[in-house]
């Protein structure tokens, strides 16, 4: 039982990453009409300047947290979004997906060209060996920093859209952008938002993931794909439903590698966001 209890909260904390990364995507979808398929690479970008600022120049790690997620992450998204994702609205599906795999390969190539891949890198934890036991597990504080962070999101996104004007026009934006303007909606300042919260909470995931991937460019790139499939189960719409596709995408991980065969256990874990 105590077995099944650890890869269930590992599960959790595993879903509650994918959550994050969704939300960004949930956000970014429903004020723009554009599905963000750059999102993970973004998230692999500036887990890299984070680990760039602390451990490659030796800056605080709350400094450079601050810094990467308050400072770069949004005037990176405005960037992005008034050069490259403007001109695109209103385009085609097909411009709009290309154009965002574009962004996702330059991501890709700059990072591992500006730091090489043939060294080793590692993301180290705040907390070194800290920990509580929950329901008989022991977690790291990371690990319960990480479900809090889930769980703050979770609850100020819901605010954002339930309860402020911002969050009701940005609704609003990608279901009639003419009309919206018409009532008063600032249709650029709002998309702008969003960008800004898509690159934050893709960094601010793509940060809770690298410790336990040997800042793997890879791994941190796919976090689109495990993003994507937790916001398909929300219909790119509702974020309750979307954290409850994080959930449970994270939890069948967790299982699956503690109880399936191991001569199916990468195929299983490969079509899991698939499914």
């Amino acid at each position: 039982m105590n077995e099944f209890v650890s890869f269930l909260v590992v599960g959790i904390v595993t879903g509650s990453i994918y959550a994050v990364t969704a939300s960004g995507l949930v956000v970014t979808y429903n004020a723009t009409g554009v599905f963000n398929f750059a999102h993970g690479s973004v998230g692999m970008f500036l887990a890299y300047l984070y680990w760039q600022l602390w451990q490659g120049w030796g800056w605080n790690p709350v400094l450079s947290l601050a810094v990467v997620l308050l400072v770069v992450a949004p005037a990176f998204a405005l960037l992005i979004e008034r050069l490259l994702m403007r001109p695109l609205y209103g385009a085609t599906l097909n411009t709009m997906i290309v154009v965002t795999l574009g962004l996702f390969l330059v991501l890709y190539g700059t990072t591992s060209t500006v730091w090489n891949q043939t060294t080793t890198r590692n993301l180290p934890n705040w907390f070194a060996s800290d920990q509580v036991s929950v329901l008989g597990v022991n977690l790291t504080y990371e690990q319960l920093i990480t479900v809090g962070c889930a769980v703050i999101v979770a609850i100020a996104l819901w605010a954002l859209f339930k309860r402020t004007r911002m969050g009701v026009s940005m609704r609003a934006v990608v279901d009639d952008p003419p009309l919206a303007s018409l009532t008063g909606a600032r249709t650029s300042r709002i998309a702008g938002f969003a960008w800004i919260i898509g690159f934050l909470l893709a960094g601010l995931a793509g940060i809770l993931l690298a410790p336990g991937t040997g800042m793997s460019i890879q791994i941190l790139s796919e976090l689109v794909i495990f993003g994507y499939a937790a916001a398909i189960v929300g219909r790119l719409r509702s974020l309750p439903l979307t954290f409850l596709g994080a959930m449970i995408l994270g939890i069948s991980e967790s299982l699956a590698i503690g109880y399936a065969p191991a001569s199916i256990l990468n195929d299983l874990t490969a079509i899991l966001p698939m499914g």
